[in-house]
């Protein structure tokens, strides 16, 4: 069974689990293997049935998380390169206000100043 779910994965299909929960006959499992199938094709799913006294357990692979995780750190990286383009400019702006001797003319941060 494993081998179905890694298929069904692999595909990006849905898929349905059906656990038993009592012990069936070997035709009553018969029938819900049919039914089963029957309900795969109509829900477009791929059904596994479990019998009873067996666990299942489906494991998604994290190739999306990687490819979220690698955006966000180019999103970030991009934001730190324009955070240090924007401080460039400011400091460039700074030193072009510096008279002869490095120091910022006087009411320099101060608008209100004349």
């Amino acid at each position: 069974m494993a081998t179905e779910a890694h298929q069904a994965m692999s595909k990006d299909t849905p898929m349905l689990v059906i656990q038993q929960e009592e012990h069936m006959s070997k035709a009553s499992v018969a029938r819900l293997y049919e039914m089963a199938n029957e309900w795969g094709k109509e829900l477009g799913v791929k059904v596994v049935v479990i019998e009873k006294g067996m666990s299942a357990k489906l494991e998604h692979g994290n190739a999306d998380i990687v490819a979220a995780l690698h955006e966000q750190t180019q999103a970030i990286n991009r934001l730190a390169d324009s955070n240090q383009q924007v401080i460039d400019y400011l400091l460039s702006q700074e030193a072009e206000g510096l008279d002869d001797d490095g120091n910022a003319p006087s009411g320099y941060l101060d608008p209100d100043e004349e």
